[in-house]
């Protein structure tokens, strides 16, 4: 319910200015001296598990946030002039007054510029950058002295203030201390997760932020303002996995015009460890301007340099070729045959960079070729001959001078082939077949026909993996009821579960008790159209659907997934609802995915225990996901599609609730799922 029209004090809360998941934000009028003000609220009902515990966290982050503010005094962060709690129809609402910045944010100005027509004649300059850097590091500064820690830097915190002596080089006022961390605690909280994958430095990911974390963020944005894009892309959890393994393209390499010690500067305050960074946010500042000393060209690249295009792909191999090394032949849309070779000891995630090896601009430019290693578990027959050649299909990535967070685009399923055991396995299933009724014809004896089939028991063993028939006996028991259980007694990934679960989620009729309504949030979860679906309206927030009445420990869960709207779905597994602890392993419509572990009450607390992406997982919107959990003791295995995509060990919990979920980043997400299946171990 909007606020629009209410009074908070002597505040009348004028319209709504933005929401996220910290809260909204109106503009008011403060009537008493006429003054238009910005009013931040929370209200108890913001939390997608509204129970005691969560309000109380969401509320101590409100008042931390009040107090970091208190705390600082500097005219490039925007003070606090009010803070206060009241009641507006039995909810509880807590707010902040600041000041009201009609200009908008950094991040609004750079996009407006950005749209102009007139945009390459009025470009931004080296110096403009300069400017920005210095204002931000020195209100950074000013929090690091009194032992503050910002953890979300980036353009869109940047409030702006046109000075009329120079209406092109307005100032920065930081802004949103939300998630802000005071170094003099030792609380649990400081372990938390907090903040904008794309600004994350590599100890922020782990919940280790430090002073030069700050800096890391800023780095980023100086990267971004001088280049048009961040130095990661991709999806979130390929961007989060860059962050902590791949090293960052020189900003030179998009902007030539930039003087080489830039690149130095940027690369080592982008350092993965916070120790090889600069001393200070300011010392970093200090070494941009004399880096940038003299020199004040455009930052808006040429056409040649914006044009340059790298090429993605994932390459699958073994785990014993992982552990020994081998060597690839890899043909590329153009017909070139570049040979890849994979050292031994490489980790499943891991990216190997080929410069020069992507596809060639009209300035002559090549961008690089950037492989993702997926390592999977050994089988029977050889996963494939050490210099099999695949073939890669192109994914564009173009550098742009707009400020925004593109998606790449993962590789189409299947057109650079990950060596396809299956698709074998049926051709000789086949050839068999042929054969058979070759001899039945020949022979005329239907005897000979049934020696022959039963002396070859192979057959049926190699056909039990491959993709069509195992959709098949997913639709069957999706049409047949849970009753049907004879094709499915064993499990598709170990081959000796039990089968303790089979339902097509149709309905609340499997004794399960599946969660159902929706919150004060609207995020809901429904049975509607013959499946279950889970939503989240709230940009930034994931919400999870639980079958209360299950208690697993050893199992394999399976569960049909199709996110029909925003970013990514996924299932929950050794859960307690009523703690809020589980395991969550989350799915992106971009073909990444990440594994967290929720160890309190509140939500927003988490360790991350892997992450990455795989070409198993079908992208996209309304593209149907196959996706699969086997926990076995502390041993966890993935599957997307029937395929292996990562494994870890972890003894967080041992048993509890399964469930899934719908996460909204940037967008309503609705995410539906068909036939969860458990089979116990």
């Amino acid at each position: 319910m909007s606020l629009e029209g209410q009074h908070i004090g002597r505040y009348y809360l004028v319209r709504l200015l933005g929401s996220g998941g910290m809260g909204e934000v109106y503009l008011a009028e403060d009537a008493p001296i006429q003054r238009q003000v910005a009013i931040k609220v929370i209200r108890s009902e913001v939390t997608p598990y509204p129970n005691s515990s969560s309000i109380q966290e969401m509320t101590r982050l409100f008042q931390r946030e009040a107090r970091a503010i208190a705390m600082l005094d500097h005219p490039h962060i925007l003070p606090l002039y009010d803070y206060g709690e009241t009641t507006i129809d039995r909810a509880t609402i807590a707010y902040l007054v600041m000041p009201y910045r009609p200009e908008g944010s950094l991040a609004l100005w750079l996009r407006q510029r950005g749209s102009s027509t007139h945009l390459q004649q009025v470009p931004l300059h080296t110096q403009d950058v300069v400017n920005f850097a210095h204002q931000a590091a020195e209100a950074l500064q000013h929090a690091h002295d009194r032992q503050i820690i910002h953890q979300d830097v980036k353009p869109a915190n940047f409030l702006i203030r046109i000075n009329q002596e120079t209406p092109d080089r307005p100032d920065l006022l930081l802004t949103d201390f939300g998630i802000a961390r005071f170094t003099t605690t030792t609380s649990s909280a400081s372990h938390s997760i907090r903040g904008t994958p794309t600004y994350m430095a590599p100890e922020q990911l782990e919940g280790l932020a430090v002073h030069a974390t700050d800096q890391y963020a800023l780095a980023i944005m100086t990267y971004e303002l001088l280049t048009g894009r961040p130095p990661f892309q991709g999806g979130l959890g390929q961007v989060m996995y860059q962050h902590v393994h791949a090293q960052p393209v020189p900003p030179g390499t998009f902007n030539p015009l930039l003087p080489p010690d830039v690149d130095t500067v940027i690369l080592r305050a982008l350092a993965k460890k916070p120790e090889e960074r600069f001393h200070s946010v300011s010392v970093f500042a200090h070494a941009f301007q004399v880096a940038m000393r003299n020199t004040d060209v455009p930052i808006i690249v040429s056409e040649p340099a914006v044009t340059t295009l790298d090429l993605r792909a994932t390459l699958a191999i073994s785990d014993v070729e992982a552990l020994q090394g081998t060597t690839r032949n890899l043909t590329l849309p153009d017909g070139r045959h570049v040979s890849v070779v994979v050292p031994s000891g490489v980790h499943d995630g891991q990216l190997i960079c080929l410069e020069g090896q992507g596809m060639a601009s009209e300035g002559g430019r090549s961008g690089a070729l950037l492989i993702m290693l997926a390592i999977t578990p050994s089988v029977k027959q050889p996963v494939v001959s050490s210099m099999e050649e695949t073939v890669i299909a192109p994914s564009m990535a173009y550098p742009t001078a707009a400020s925004v967070e593109p998606t790449v685009a993962a590789t189409p399923p299947g057109s650079f082939s990950r060596p396809n055991l299956r698709s074998r396995g049926s051709s000789r299933v086949l050839i068999v077949l042929l054969v058979a009724l070759a001899l039945v014809v020949i022979v005329g004896s239907l005897g000979f026909a049934f020696y022959y089939v039963t002396t070859n028991r192979q057959v049926p063993i190699v056909n039990t993996n491959a993709t069509a028939p195992a959709r098949t006996a997913s639709n069957t028991l999706a049409n047949s009821g849970p009753t049907s259980t004879t094709s499915t007694s064993s499990d598709p990934y170990t081959h000796t579960g039990t089968l303790a679960l089979n339902d097509p989620l149709q309905d609340n009729s499997q004794n399960v008790d599946w969660m159902t309504g929706t919150n004060q949030n609207n995020a809901s979860c429904v049975f509607v159209g013959g499946a279950y679906q889970s939503s989240q309206p709230l940009d930034g927030d994931f919400h999870a659907c639980f079958a209360l009445a299950t208690d697993y420990s050893n199992f394999v869960y399976e569960v049909q997934m199709t996110i029909v709207s925003g970013y990514a779905g996924g299932v929950i597994f050794r859960a307690s609802q009523a703690n809020s602890t589980f395991y969550y392993f989350r799915v992106g419509q971009d073909g990444s995915f990440d594994l967290r572990v929720y160890v309190d009450p509140q939500i927003d607390h988490s360790r991350l225990l892997t992450s990455g992406s795989s070409p198993d997982i079908h992208i996209g919107n309304n593209q149907p996901n196959i996706i699969a959990v086997v926990a076995n003791g502390s041993s966890l295995m993935f599957y997307a599609n029937h395929q292996p995509i990562t494994s870890i060990n972890d003894s967080t919990f041992s048993h509890g609730q399964i469930g899934v979920v719908a996460y909204n980043q940037g967008g309503m997400a609705t995410v539906v799922y068909n036939n969860a299946r458990i089979w116990t171990l």
